[in-house]
């Protein structure tokens, strides 16, 4: 996938008939867990179900899927770190894959920009940038934003893909970000689910 923006949407297979068009991107996965880590659980997906990921430039394949998002140039990230995670960063690996759609609280979107920005750099905790620049170079992270897309219901979904000997490195990432110790931004996180993929062949 280029540096340029693009949409995706996450779909169980058969949602709908996709079209054969240049430029669209397919993954196809096997669902195997859901994990409900805030707010409510999700509704209506089973372990065994196949789901697809879609992406292309331009817009939404369906603006009515259950998970959709968009890329989007980096904001809280200045050209020194942009630079340094692009050398250190792993590309799309498998077989695992994890989706994690995240809604975060009003709380944090009453903040300003600077203040939101303050959680993601060194201070007086490591912060959202610096913990997981460590296993950048282990684990492939896609970010879509979703907030502002008519009919989503969530703020971010954040894809990973990594391979089975870094499940637990995987595993130890979320528990850092997830402290609010560690990461402060957690504590503005309403509600995010995890939806454990494996990719297919």
């Amino acid at each position: 996938m280029s540096s340029a923006l693009s949409f995706t949407c996450f779909v169980p297979t058969g949602f709908r008939a996709a079209p054969a068009e240049a430029g669209l991107l397919r993954s196809d996965y096997e669902l195997q867990q859901l994990v409900p880590v805030a707010g409510a659980p999700l509704a209506g997906f089973e372990p065994g179900q196949r789901w697809s990921r879609y992406e292309r430039g331009g817009a939404l394949l369906w603006p009515d899927a259950p998970f959709i998002g968009s890329t989007q140039h980096l904001v809280y990230t200045g050209a020194a770190a942009r630079s340094e995670l692009t050398q250190l960063s792993r590309g799309p690996s498998g077989p695992l894959a994890v989706l994690i759609p995240i809604r975060k609280s009003a709380a944090w979107w009453a903040l300003a920009q600077d203040e939101r920005q303050a959680h993601f750099l060194p201070g007086q905790h490591p912060g959202h940038t610096a913990l997981g620049r460590s296993f950048a170079a282990r684990i492939y992270r896609r970010l879509y934003h979703a907030r502002y897309l008519p009919g989503s219901e969530w703020d971010f979904l954040t894809y990973f893909e990594f391979p089975e000997a870094e499940q637990g490195s995987f595993r130890e990432l979320l528990a850092l970000l997830r402290d609010p110790e560690q990461n402060p931004e957690w504590r503005f996180v309403e509600r995010e689910q995890e939806l454990w993929l494996r990719k297919l062949d």
